[in-house]
């Protein structure tokens, strides 16, 4: 998305860039338009929030499984379901190759 649809989008939800007092930040750069499709954005990103949080960031594997899991959750239920269902795996300690397993269960794929 660029960044011009980016601030379409906040207009039209009434978002003011710029406007301290709108309370929502400024779109961020597109980071799909980089080189690596912004993997190392998102990498820094995860880092810098696995270090505030003092744990570690995800490994590969992790990342590949939490996204199959936020992907049967997104499809059998809708989209917002994706990122609760993660949290709540965060907050049921259940390793991620399990919570997949978990989620496939519910959702009756096994």
């Amino acid at each position: 998305m660029t960044s011009t649809r980016i601030r379409a989008c906040h207009t039209a939800i009434g978002a003011t860039d710029g406007d301290p007092g709108s309370g929502r930040p400024l779109p961020s750069p597109p980071v799909s338009d980089a080189p690596d499709g912004g993997q190392l954005a998102e990498e820094r990103w995860l880092g810098a929030l696995a270090a505030e949080l003092g744990v570690s960031p995800p490994s590969g594997e992790e990342r590949e499984l939490l996204l199959a899991l936020a992907g049967i959750a997104a499809h059998a239920s809708q989209r917002t379901a994706a990122p609760l269902a993660c949290f709540l795996v965060g907050r049921s300690g259940l390793a991620p190759e399990a919570a997949l397993e978990l989620a496939r269960r519910v959702s009756g794929q096994r």
